[in-house]
């Protein structure tokens, strides 16, 4: 009888937990981020993205070709219990000329169009220091990597670019 009643609690536990997952009550998995940023944000499903996850935040950035408007959106995880990411920001980046910079609790996210020609991220950690080559010529998001403590841009001429924090 016991073994029997704990097995109908687990069953009820799992069904819950499930029942929450499947809603994304308890966060959006990785695998549906660049879906549900999509659907709740309206946009085309013609305009390519520029994405990048981390185990605590993804950014993305949606453009059409032409490259003559955007939409951003940032989820993160929250520290609390949570298996999945949260919706944090989104829209249209503020600037034209750095890089769009979102922290949220101790992770960082960046997005720009890159009308300033970026080739080039810095990403430093406690031990080493790690470089990154992107296109120049197109938009990028990225997500500061686990363990990373900060980023640099630079442009196609070696140029520090500035951060705009949001």
């Amino acid at each position: 009888m016991m073994k029997k009643l704990l097995c109908v609690a687990v069953v009820i536990i799992v069904g819950v937990f499930g029942f929450f997952f499947v809603r994304d009550n308890i966060g959006v998995s990785a695998q549906k981020l660049e879906a549900d940023a999509r659907k709740s944000q309206q946009i085309n499903e013609d305009w390519a993205v520029s994405k990048s996850c981390s185990d605590k935040i993804a950014a993305m950035l949606f453009y059409p070709e032409s490259l003559d408007d955007h939409v951003f959106s940032v989820y993160a995880k929250d520290e609390s219990l949570s298996f999945g990411y949260f919706f944090k920001a989104g829209g249209g980046i503020f600037t034209d000329d750095g890089v769009a910079e979102f922290k949220f609790n101790s992770a960082a996210a960046y997005v720009s169009m890159n009308k300033i020609n970026i080739s080039k991220i810095e990403v430093f950690y406690n031990d080493r220091t790690e470089i990154i080559e992107i296109d120049s010529q197109k938009p990028f998001a990225f997500a500061l990597p686990d363990g990373a403590i900060d980023a640099n841009f630079y442009d196609s001429n070696g140029n520090r670019v500035k951060i705009i924090e949001s």
